[in-house]
Parts: structure tokens; sequence; C-alpha cells
């Protein structure tokens, strides 16, 4: 398999839709079945569910911006802003307003963080090589090497030559933990803007519920249980104009030792973090924000990611912890 830059810092799980095995909707209300449309980009499927017919007609220019936005924001795919930037460390490179803007919501949120989810990871996910690697933990060493680069600081943007550099010490940059949402968040605004009333975008996993169902009712949004090969769900929600995106250990690891090793790291120590988390769900309008706060819950754990999501209005979770037990924020009310 292709090491390709959306294999993510953080994997969104393939959350089940059960609105999108839709039934059939009484065309004696005005409305008609729903028109579904797929790409392939970000190494992954893009799908938009229109339920209103005349809003297909923006389907194909939602497909472009995703091509835009992979040629873009791409790690591995030469000439792309990121790939630039990462191969040219120490000089400022000439990018897209859009690159910097998804730089500065990013650098955000590693703020955010305070370091703990951090863009400059690519190098230390690299020696990892959880996408098609053969299963083997890195020595301390070449973990260690690595570390001093990884700081979101290394990040120099010029914005008004719409200009970007990494130092020459620093890490490389991946937009994991953020880019699908950040894509997801414009597909929205524009859709929106256009008139789309009724839509489902489904981003890889990142999901976005546009308005209701034809008929008022609110989108139900099955959660994937963890470690399950079937489409089995542990927990339903029904919502409307939300973003659902749930970060997981689950889909990019590997077992050693009788130890699973998984894609999200704990960057004070280079390896997986040790929570007893298996995933968590965030529901909010931006959905910018529910990419990035589901790998910061993550590495948070229950307690710390709880908390920081209750100091925050209109922003819900459900965590998975490792016994298959649900905890939710205060908002949730369950």
């Amino acid at each position: 398999m292709k090491n390709i830059t959306f294999k993510r810092i953080k994997i969104i799980i393939a959350i089940v839709l059960s609105v999108l095995s839709v039934p059939v909707v009484s065309s004696c209300n005005g409305y008609k079945d729903p028109i579904t449309k797929s790409g392939f980009f970000f190494d992954t499927y893009v799908t938009f569910t229109y339920y209103d017919s005349a809003d297909s007609e923006y389907i194909d220019e939602a497909l472009n911006m995703c091509n835009e936005y992979d040629r873009l924001f791409s790690r591995t795919m030469e000439g792309s802003d990121i790939y630039k930037i990462n191969h040219f460390k120490g000089e400022f490179v000439e990018v897209d307003e859009r690159t910097i803007d998804i730089l500065k919501e990013a650098i955000f949120y590693c703020e955010l963080s305070e370091g703990r989810a951090d863009i400059t990871v690519a190098d230390l996910m690299m020696l990892w090589n959880f996408t098609d690697g053969d299963g083997a933990v890195p020595s301390d060493d070449e973990i260690k090497a690595l570390l001093p680069g990884i700081d979101y600081h290394n990040i120099i943007i010029d914005e008004d030559n719409k200009k970007v550099k990494l130092s020459e010490d620093s890490g490389s940059l991946d937009l994991g933990f953020i880019a699908k949402g950040y894509i997801t968040s414009k597909l929205k605004d524009y859709l929106t803007e256009s008139g789309v009333k009724s839509c489902v975008i489904d981003l890889g996993g990142n999901l976005y519920m546009i308005g209701t169902k034809p008929d008022g009712s609110e989108y139900n949004v099955g959660i994937k249980k963890p470690f399950t090969t079937s489409n089995e769900t542990i927990d339903t929600i029904s919502i409307s104009d939300r973003a659902v995106v749930t970060s997981g250990i689950y889909e990019r690891y590997f077992e050693a030792d009788g130890q699973i090793y998984h894609h999200i790291l704990d960057l004070k120590t280079g390896y997986s973090v040790d929570n007893n988390v298996y995933s968590v769900t965030i529901i909010c309008e931006d959905a910018t924000k529910a990419d990035a706060l589901s790998t910061i819950c993550l590495i948070y754990g229950i307690e710390d990611g709880l908390e920081l999501i209750n100091s925050m209005d209109g922003t819900e979770a459900i965590y998975v912890d490792d016994e298959y037990n649900l905890h939710y924020s205060q908002g949730l009310n369950r």
C-alpha cells in the first residue's frame, strides 16, 4: 500500500451512516430519491448525498474543490505546497492563501493542546510506518533523534507575501489531524452558500450533516465499535447541522510482543499513547474543530478530554474505553 499523506496522524474511524441507507421518500411530498456521487481524494473516498435533486448541480464543483485541496495539502504529491515546504527547509516557499489559512488553524490547535498534537510530526510517523510497514518497532535511538524537531514553533509564516518556511532542523509537516475537517468545513460553506438544504458530506469518515432530512427529521449516525471487522455499532446519535468526527487507535496499528502500537503518538516519548482509550467522537458545528479535537481528546484521555470539551459551548464528545464503556460529555445527557 502506498504511503500517502492523508493516511492520517489520526485515523477518522469509518462511521456507519444509517442515513446513507436511504429510504425512498414519498414523491407526493415533492421529494425524489437522493443523489449520491463519490470521488477518491486524500487516499480515501469522498461521498456527497443530496436529498433534493435540485442540489445535484453542485456535485461536480464540490468534487473539483476536493481535487484542489488534495493538490495543495498532500505531503507526498510532488509540487504541492506542503511537499515544497518540507523539501526546502530553511527557505521561504510561496504558497496558496488556503495553505496559510489551514496552517494557522493547525497552529491554533497545536497551541491549544500545548504541543501534544503537532503538525511537524511527519518524520516520526514515517519512521513508525503504520501505513504499510512490517510491524517493526523503531529503536529508542531512532525515535529520540527525531523528537527535538517536532515543534510547531519551527513554522514561520509570512502572510503578507504568502510565504512559509520550516527551520532547517524542523521535523516535516503532515496536516493529517486537521486537513479533512478543514476541507469538510470549506465544502459545507460552499454548499450552504449555494442554497443546499439537505445533504450529507462524508470525507473519509469525517461527516457533516447539512440541514435535516426532507421530512424534517434528524440524521441517525452510528458510532463504530472499535476492533470489529463488521459494521457493528456501539452507539447511535441523531443530529442536524453538525460535524461528527471520530478518532481511534484501531485502524492503523500492529502488534509486537503482545503489545498494540498505534498511530496516535505521545510526542514526549515518541511511542503510542497509552491511556485505555479506544476512540473519541466529537460532535459540533465546526468540522475543523471536530477533527482537531478528536485527536487532542484521544491524546488527553477521558478525564482531561471531557474537562476540555465541557468547557466549550456547543461541543460534545463520546469516549469508548478499552472495556467498551461509553463516557459522555455533559451536554449529551446520557
